[in-house]
């Protein structure tokens, strides 16, 4: 047993820092498959000397076909992707111990990122206006924002349109190395981000940053991450959502993108979002809810600041507020009317993930119903929070 948990131990150090860096997954595959074949070769050379024969005759056909195979065999992870994206030409393909990341090119044109197979990004118009309205809106509701943090790079045009706002300084925390550089592959989409004199990239886990730094933000926002993707119930969780607080200034706000196909998962997200920043409206039919300490006062001169800059003006103009006051009309519902839409019920905590274990959720589930969550409330009052110690619209788990 002691042997047992000690080559866990080694594996698990030997897999994540040696192997999957430097070999890449078919790699060490293959390397842990010629491990087991030495071991075989080992077991053959221990035969009595009758059976001497057999054992170099047998360890010869073994290493010849383990040697033709592992030459012969394709890259699984190259065949999974020609399989599920047909009629895609792959342009760039990155491993690190986090993530395979792949960049493809569509018949229409089209530069697609991929993370682990999984569509993250792209640089077709509609995509890319949604991730500048995510990093622009915070910053034209914010009074004065001088300084602002991106959790996760993506395909980096978040954060690419944020560093166009002058007097503004970004930090990008990003875990994978090779999304970094597969990110570099769209720099004609997110600005060249990655060279901006304005952007701090720092590789590094987001939660551990936010446990960790002493710097004060007046904007926090992430780029868009699946709940159902593995380890993604870190960056939905009440714990998370608390550290970002703690990192926020006291006019701070912060951005979270939730998705709207699954009423049940929504109501998690919101409810355990709400109960860190009971003062929560909800933007972009929906999208996008934006958190804060105190009330949110929308900046009065925002949208005209907005407006100045290319990317945001691009960004608000293709939803319809890029006229006079516009801006607020992308507000969905205030912090009453969405308490009431989420009502209560549990919350999503470190130990309790349920949002990854979508499986274990409702299979019949139904979209946001948007008339139920806008209200009855007035267009000012979807869009101010209400002064006053507001509940929190949930419970903690039993």
């Amino acid at each position: 047993y002691a042997m047992n948990v000690c080559g866990a131990i080694l594996g698990s150090v030997v897999a994540g820092f040696l192997l999957l860096p430097r070999l890449g997954g078919q790699g060490s595959l293959v390397a842990i498959a010629a491990t087991n074949l030495l071991c075989g070769l080992v077991l053959l050379a221990a035969l009595p000397p009758g059976r001497r024969v057999f054992a170099a005759v047998a360890g010869a056909v073994g290493a010849a076909l383990f040697l033709a195979t592992s030459l012969a065999a394709p890259d699984p992870h190259l065949v999974a992707l020609r399989w599920r994206y047909p009629g895609e030409q792959l342009l760039w393909r990155e491993e690190d111990a986090q993530l395979t990341v792949s960049v493809h090119l569509r018949e229409d044109g089209a530069r697609l990122l991929y993370l682990d197979g999984i569509h993250q990004a792209d640089d077709s118009p509609g995509v890319l206006r949604f991730h500048r309205l995510l990093g622009q809106l915070p910053l034209a509701l914010h009074p004065a924002p001088r300084r602002a943090l991106v959790v996760g790079l993506g395909g980096g045009a978040t954060a690419g349109a944020m560093s166009r706002q002058p007097g503004l300084e970004i930090d990008v925390v990003e875990l994978s190395t090779a999304l970094v550089h597969g990110a570099d592959q769209l720099r004609h989409a997110n600005n060249d981000v990655l060279r901006q004199p304005n952007v701090r990239l720092r590789i590094d886990d987001g939660r551990n940053y936010l446990l960790l730094t002493p710097q004060r933000y007046d904007v926090i926002t992430a780029d868009i991450i699946r709940p159902f993707h593995a380890g993604a119930g870190n960056l939905y969780s009440a714990e998370y959502f608390r550290l970002a607080s703690d990192a926020l200034t006291d006019d701070g706000l912060m951005v979270q993108w939730v998705d709207t196909s699954s009423e049940t998962q929504y109501r998690l997200i919101v409810r355990t979002f709400m109960s860190v920043f009971p003062n929560t409206t909800v933007w972009s039919d929906g999208r996008l809810l934006i958190g804060a300490k105190g009330p949110l006062r929308p900046a009065a001169d925002g949208q005209a600041r907005a407006l100045r800059e290319p990317a945001a003006r691009e960004a608000l103009e293709a939803l319809g507020a890029g006229g006079d006051g516009a801006l607020l009309s992308l507000c969905t519902a205030g912090p009453d009317g969405l308490r009431r839409y989420v009502g209560p019920g549990p919350l999503l905590t470190d130990d309790r993930p349920m949002i990854e274990y979508f499986l274990t959720l409702p299979r019949d589930d139904r979209p946001v119903d948007l008339d139920r969550l806008r209200g009855d409330e007035g267009r000012a009052g979807r869009c101010v929070a209400v002064p006053g110690d507001a509940p929190p619209a949930g419970r903690q788990p039993d």
